[in-house]
Parts: structure tokens; sequence; C-alpha cells
């Protein structure tokens, strides 16, 4: 079994134990996961242009940036 590990507070020393889960014994007021409404294949449209939400395409020469220029595109949306 592999060795259990701890964060340390450094003012107060307190170890809190990594990789654990406490369960609470008070009921939770959070939605339940999968809880969330599902959408039959009838109900969503066949397909959906999201073209107006995206930023033109740019040439990018010779410099590569394609991927600086998704992230720039997408930080401006």
């Amino acid at each position: 079994m592999a060795e259990d590990k701890y964060l340390v507070d450094p003012e107060t020393g307190d170890r809190f134990r990594l990789g654990g889960c406490l369960i609470s014994d008070k009921p939770s007021n959070l939605p339940r996961f999968g809880g969330a409404r599902c959408l039959s294949n009838m109900e969503l449209p066949s397909s959906v242009d999201l073209r107006q939400f995206m930023s033109p395409v740019e040439h990018q020469d010779n410099l590569n940036s394609c991927v600086g220029n998704v992230l720039a595109g997408k930080v401006s949306l």
C-alpha cells in the first residue's frame, strides 16, 4: 500500500491527509450529479453554426503561430 501523504499548515502544524474523502452526516442542498435534464435527439438541432461567435481567420505567414492565434481568438470572445 502507498505511503500516506499530508499537507502541513506551517503556522499551526496541523496535518491534512491527501487522497481521502470525508463523508458528511448532514444532508446536502447541492444538486445531485447527473440530476440535470437530459435532452433527446428530437429536441436538439441537427446542426449549429457557431461562426458568428468566432474571430476571423488570420494568415500566420511563416510564423507557425496557429496555436497562438487560436488562443488569442478565444480570449477576445
